[in-house]
């Protein structure tokens, strides 16, 4: 990847916060800056502070966050503000609606984003349900543009199937963490099975939350035990055991992607990284 970029010298670069820096460490331990780079787009997963604060401090470039799918391309981008996305709603029509069902949420609440293309004639989508968690914001952006900006929270379908068909979504773990840390934008989550039997959620956050008392980590445990009826159970049961962590390192995939979900019951982490090295 460097001796490409070497080559190259690209004044833009687009890709996923991880593997930027990653790129970025390579680059300062070879001892600084090879080329300028003028525009930053990132993409692919959330960006946490810490590596927006790393990317800007060494290329000395804002980065730009994009959302979008592989169905739809670009739906949503940042600006000077980066308080929140820009939905570009003169190309598509968004509609949040409730898991699993047709209702559409109150005004300002999260929902299942569903995506209808106003203008694309080839692959035309209508009322096409992408799987993510979208909450919305209700006021204007500070930076003066109209598109209405949104926040993605995660995927509506992906989760931790656990102890009798209990399931632990992505949207309650990142919920429950911003409910305590509203700013946090990167975790992962690590299911392990226990020794004793009991299956055990390792939540893992930024380094840059430097706030890690034992009042917060409770607070973020108890709001999963009460996000749900089923997980309130497995508490009760004793099958499920949450462990909250920030100083150990994330698991990454060969594409250079923090996934939030990795379930290792059914093999290790040398295992996991074998399969996504390279």
């Amino acid at each position: 990847m460097l001796a490409l970029l070497s080559i190259f010298q690209p004044n833009a670069i687009f890709t996923s916060p991880s593997r930027l820096c990653q790129i970025t460490q390579q680059y300062w331990n070879k001892g600084g800056k090879p080329f300028p780079i003028t525009k930053i787009l990132l993409a692919g997963e959330p960006c946490s502070a810490s590596q927006r604060s790393q990317i800007r401090d060494f290329w000395e470039t804002e980065p730009h966050n994009l959302y979008g799918s592989e169905e739809t391309d670009g739906l949503a981008g940042s600006c000077s503000q980066q308080a929140g996305l820009h939905f570009m709603d003169d190309l598509y029509y968004l509609e949040l609606l409730e898991l699993g069902t047709d209702k559409k949420v109150p005004d300002g609440k999260a929902g299942e984003a569903v995506i209808t293309s106003l203008y694309s004639e080839g692959t035309p989508l209508i009322r096409y349900r992408l799987g993510d968690i979208i909450e919305p914001y209700l006021s204007q952006c500070p930076c003066g543009e109209k598109w209405p900006r949104i926040k993605v929270i995660g995927r509506s379908q992906q989760a931790f199937f656990l102890y009798d068909g209990i399931k632990l979504h992505s949207y309650q773990i990142r919920s429950a963490l911003t409910s305590v840390y509203p700013e946090l934008d990167l975790y992962q989550a690590v299911l392990r099975p226990g020794d004793d039997g009991v299956d055990e959620v390792e939540i893992m956050i930024s380094p840059a939350i430097t706030d890690t008392s034992q009042g917060m980590l409770e607070a973020i445990e108890e709001t999963l035990w009460s996000s749900s009826l089923d997980l309130a159970a497995a508490k009760d049961i004793g099958k499920l055991r949450f462990r909250i962590a920030s100083d150990e390192e994330m698991l990454m995939t060969r594409r250079g992607k923090t996934p939030e979900l990795i379930d290792l019951r059914h093999g290790n982490e040398r295992e996991f990284l074998k399969r996504n090295s390279g």
